[in-house]
């Protein structure tokens, strides 16, 4: 009876040991499967947005010219009124 029950756990083991090596095979094939897959789609996602800017590129420069030029007008406004109010401050100390 000792034999049976070694047997069968003998087997056990090896079914373990082998799926197990199976298992950690199948988990190295995905991943450099995924790997090439997540290359693929950020090849493809830069091809879209290099599409997408060459067929707005005339609204894009608008944006970023209105933009840049708001910015530089709301500095320069900014800029003179604390060169001023530092000029109203100058009797106080």
């Amino acid at each position: 009876m000792g034999n049976a029950v070694d047997s069968i756990m003998d087997f056990g083991n090896r079914l373990y040991v082998w799926a197990s090596v199976k298992a950690a095979a199948m988990k190295d094939a995905l991943k450099e499967e995924k790997g090439a897959v997540d290359l693929i789609v950020i090849v493809i996602l830069i091809a879209i947005g290099i599409v997408l800017a060459l067929a707005f590129k005339d609204k894009i420069t608008s944006v970023l010219a209105d933009l840049f030029k708001s910015v530089d007008t709301n500095a320069k406004k900014a800029n003179s009124e604390v060169t001023y109010g530092f000029a109203g401050l100058r009797g106080l100390f």
